[in-house]
């Protein structure tokens, strides 16, 4: 089976899943590391894997890999990380077992998408758009040649069942605290802290 796969990492608060879609150097690792402090599941830090048939997110075996520029908000993580450069820049490498036996999440249901701007000064996060969802998610897409038709039909099952929010990345700590505040709360209710 073909599964769609998108550059987005996707965390899971409760049972729905949150993808964060974007670019390299958008903020996708630095967020997923920041909201597992808080106690949320992994299923991807860089490529989330979609079910053609359920649109379930997958997890991915593959470890958080976190470029040098992001390690310096996480130095507990350090003594847990392998280092190695890639296409000359610095990674670390980290096995989510290390971090929480339980970290790995099981598929779950997309709720939630936001697109990834990186950006200087405050954090902005605001509603998307269907159509510039689609778009964005398209341009992230690793595999849309390989199921055609198919990935479209995806992409809209997926945005249809999502909120969706684009956020222009700042301060870290403002970034997670509005995704708290006005995306976490609509997509897992009952829970009060992702804890």
């Amino acid at each position: 089976m073909t599964y769609l796969r998108i550059h987005a990492a996707s965390i899971v608060v409760g049972e729905a899943a949150l993808m964060l879609c974007g670019p390299n150097g958008a903020g996708k690792t630095t967020l997923t590391l920041r909201f597992i402090a808080e106690g949320a599941r992994v299923l991807s830090d860089d490529e989330a894997w979609i079910h053609p048939l359920t649109t379930l997110i997958h997890p991915s075996e593959r470890p958080l890999v976190v470029k040098q520029s992001g390690l310096h908000h996480f130095p507990h993580y350090a003594s847990l990380a392998t280092c190695f450069e890639d296409h000359g820049e610095i990674v670390w490498v980290i096995d989510p077992r290390s971090i929480r036996d339980d970290l790995r999440g099981v598929p779950s249901p997309c709720r939630a998408i936001i697109t990834l701007e990186p950006g200087d000064g405050p954090a902005d996060l605001r509603p998307a758009s269907q159509r510039d969802t689609f778009k964005k998610l398209l341009q992230q897409c690793m595999n849309f040649p390989d199921l055609g038709p198919r990935a479209v039909t995806l992409l809209s099952r997926l945005i249809q069942n999502s909120v969706l929010y684009e956020l222009r990345r700042g301060c870290l700590e403002e970034s997670v605290e509005l995704i708290k505040e006005k995306v976490l709360c609509r997509i897992s209710p009952s829970t009060t802290t992702i804890t």
